[in-house]
């Protein structure tokens, strides 16, 4: 039975990527073992495997830490993500069939021998993105083609896009991530130095006994999740429609394996890979504006504007450069190029009915006075916030009064102001967040960026909650007659200030309106008024997928999902997952949907 893989030694590969049996693949690391070592050659393996007339798949985690830390700070986030992934699967009981592999950059892979089919994959990624929220980024577990690393020494160019680093990659043991005694020195210790070829060799053989999976019972709790979010999704069909006109798009979009092929019968050499995102990339090739080795110039589709890291050359990333325009250093002509034009402007007239200032600030003051709710809408410098001040400054002595404002800088603005016409300050209160005020600001962070509630995890068995704590102290005292607050806090303030005389909003009403923005069916086809047929259209195709997604739900009596309308995972990841479902379901491509 033919059993091959699809493969690369480095990580700037060009498309085709190289494929082998699998008993060629071991022949070949064997006749690589000084290239291992001295790190010329990695260890680069695709998700598909062909294993005889089926197309299977292994899998596949890419743990990394908080993309806005670097260093020690970024390898302590990867290890606490990768701690928290190993829990979530020995819950499930199936850390026994994954081997953590710490990368020797700053990440951990979680990898698997266990084999299994196409939804199954399909369902293990929409496992990852739905309950494993610490993942930054899941576009290695989805590029199911691409080879992505498995073992490589960090201190050679090959490998990679960063710093260099004396650090390879290698098996860290579960064990150490049962009692949160993994540290960044244990990672930096393991990870330290060159390659061990006989033991990359060794690991591999070991995992090249792939284990088709047949039935996913096997898998324990994992493949009980697996089935269930087959069942989820398995049967949703969606009517084909022509999303595209809904926007503008490039006329001719050119793929990027179309791109590489022209500029290569042009001799200009280059290879496709992952820069962040995939693209025309020529690291460690000559860039073709400057020919320079060391520019890493790349470019990125559908505009393939140049940019090279070289600063003498005329492709130059710096931050008002946007490359340089592919008809500049390429002979490719009449390519459209959108991303210049502008949106024509609305035209703008002069109003001919107007109040003078003096009318619009006595306006102002009777709304404030009046019991009713009111909204008011004036050009700025008139002076509402000043007006609005004034009046609750001498006019609502001894009564309750909320300032919602829609950030924190006009939040202490308006405070600050207030507290210069008043001298008796003890009347007013500004509400700070829990950011400015916890003690335990670092685990507050990590617990926010994984989107968990802080007052649940981390505020409820913390020490300083009823003693020392600056944040829950300020609500101890509410006897003030002017709460100063931000529009996010105001969602949250309902049962602290009870039955307030008058709530001021200032900028920006929605936020401080709604707590999440939904809407019934009922309300959402009311669009139906406003919206012409090809428009609604999109309205009435949503609604088909979320009924069918509810009935197989209910049917199936599984857990509920949640659609984010936008993806999370980070800001390279521009992909819609309600997009995705659309693309995936109506056989289309996702920028087409888009």
């Amino acid at each position: 039975m033919k059993k091959s893989l699809t493969y690369k030694n480095y990580k700037a590969t060009s498309i085709p990527y190289p494929t082998a049996s699998i008993d060629g693949y071991k022949k070949l690391l064997v006749a690589e073992k000084n290239n291992i070592y001295n790190g010329n050659t990695g260890v680069y393996l695709a998700r598909e495997i062909e294993w005889g007339s089926q197309k299977l798949y292994f899998l596949f985690i890419d743990v990394d830490g908080d993309p806005d830390l670097k260093g020690s700070e970024k390898i302590q986030s990867a290890v606490a993500n990768a701690t928290l992934t190993y829990r979530i699967l020995k819950n499930l009981k199936a850390a026994e069939y994954f081997t953590i592999i710490a990368t020797g950059g700053e990440g951990f892979r979680f990898i698997s021998n266990k084999l299994v089919n196409k939804p199954a994959y399909q369902a293990f990624v929409d496992l990852i993105k739905a309950e494993m929220p610490h993942i930054h980024d899941t576009k290695p577990t989805e590029d199911i083609g691409m080879p992505h690393q498995i073992f490589a020494y960090k201190g050679h160019i090959n490998h990679s896009n960063k710093d260099l680093v004396d650090r390879h990659s290698v098996v860290v043991p579960a064990e150490m991530f049962k009692s949160n005694l993994f540290t960044v020195n244990d990672y930096l210790e393991l990870t330290k130095g060159r390659l061990d070829p006989d033991v990359v060799i060794e690991f591999m053989d070991h995992f090249f006994n792939f284990e088709p999976v047949t039935d996913l019972t096997s898998l324990n709790g994992l493949g009980d999740k697996l089935m269930q979010y087959q069942k989820v999704l398995g049967e949703i069909k969606i009517n084909p429609f022509e999303y595209l006109k809904f926007r503008k798009s490039l006329d001719n979009p050119i793929s990027l394996e179309t791109m590489h092929k022209m500029l290569m019968e042009q001799n200009i050499n280059c290879v496709i890979a992952n820069r962040k995102k995939m693209a025309i990339s020529f690291q460690g090739l000559r860039c073709p504006v400057c020919n320079s080795m060391r520019g890493n110039a790349v470019a990125y589709p559908p505009y393939y504007n140049l940019k090279c890291f070289n600063t003498n050359c005329a492709a130059h990333r710096d931050k008002d450069n946007k490359g340089l325009p592919l008809h500049k250093w390429t002979n490719i002509k009449g390519y459209q190029d959108h991303q210049n034009q502008k949106q024509s402007s609305p035209i703008i007239q002069l109003p001919s009915k107007f109040e003078t200032i003096e009318d619009a600030r006595k306006i102002i003051k009777t709304a404030l006075q009046t019991k009713d709710d009111s909204l008011i809408v004036l050009t700025p410098g008139v002076g509402k916030s000043q007006a609005t001040i004034e009046y609750l400054a001498n006019d609502m002595v001894g009564k309750k009064v909320i300032y919602s404002c829609f950030n924190k800088d006009l939040q202490k603005e308006a405070y600050n102001q207030i507290r210069e016409l008043c001298p008796d300050h003890d009347r007013f209160s500004l509400i700070e967040s829990r950011e400015e005020l916890c003690p335990k600001k670092n685990e507050l962070k990590e617990i926010t960026s994984k989107g968990f509630s802080p007052a649940e995890i981390l505020c409820g068995g913390c020490e300083h909650r009823k003693t020392t704590c600056s944040y829950y102290n300020q609500f101890e005292n509410m006897n003030h007659d002017i709460f100063f607050m931000t529009h996010h806090m105001l969602q949250y303030s309902e049962k602290r200030i009870k039955d307030p005389d008058l709530i001021i909003m200032d900028e920006n009403l929605k936020s401080g309106l709604l707590l999440e923005d939904t809407c019934t069916e009922q309300q959402m086809r009311t669009l139906s008024i406003v919206l012409n047929d090809l428009d609604y259209l999109l309205i009435t195709t949503l609604f088909e997928l979320g009924h069918k997604i509810g009935d197989q739900i209910c049917k199936e009596k599984a857990y509920p999902m949640i659609i984010n309308g936008r993806k999370l995972a980070g800001k390279d990841q521009t992909e819609d997952s309600l997009i995705r479902l659309l693309a995936k379901y109506s056989d289309r491509d996702e920028q087409k949907i888009k």
